[in-house]
């Protein structure tokens, strides 16, 4: 009974370790068929102002199974340093656009995609603050009278207006 019990205890011990790297293999090659559009999709990342591995690795959670991926997962898939892949989730997390997990007994940090950062009032008003004091101070600062102070001006004034419209604006999306 007891060796019978162990025997068990080994088999089940043996079949998760198996579910476990057979769920690795499957997440790689579906992550695989989808290399080109994780590219595709980092390309516009990229266009929007993040650097290149970082658009990569938020492209990469946007497709991922249950929308997370460790480090590891990260470092596997794609052929650059550690140190680029750890630069590009410490960048994202301090943007807002990444967040982690760990999961209940597990070391590993689970990595997912934030995405209502961009659809909270109070953090886009505060950026559109900052990038209206920002400006404003530049101004103040800088004596000639040219083209960038003109550029700056507009800038400011875009910025007044999205302080002033913004609010509105998301509570008429909120309606529809």
């Amino acid at each position: 009974s007891c060796r019978r019990r162990q025997k068990n205890e080994f088999s089940y011990a043996w079949l998760l370790v198996l579910f476990v790297k057979n769920q690795k293999v499957f997440s790689f090659v579906y992550m695989e068929k989808l290399r080109q559009t994780i590219e595709d999709t980092a390309l516009v990342w990229e266009n929007m102002g993040l650097t290149p591995v970082a658009s990569r690795v938020y492209a990469y959670i946007l497709y991922a199974p249950h929308y997370s991926a460790t480090f590891e997962d990260l470092t596997d898939y794609f052929n650059v340093s550690k140190s680029a892949i750890s630069n590009a989730i410490k960048y994202l997390s301090l943007v807002g656009m990444l967040g982690s997990k760990t999961k209940q007994g597990q070391r590993k940090r689970y990595f997912g995609a934030e995405l209502n950062y961009i659809l909270d009032k109070e953090h886009m008003m505060k950026r559109y603050h900052q990038m209206y004091d920002m400006l404003e101070n530049i101004l103040k600062k800088r004596k000639e009278n040219d083209e960038l102070k003109a550029e700056l001006e507009n800038m400011m004034s875009f910025f007044a207006f999205a302080m002033d419209e913004f609010p509105a604006f998301m509570e008429k999306w909120k309606k529809n």
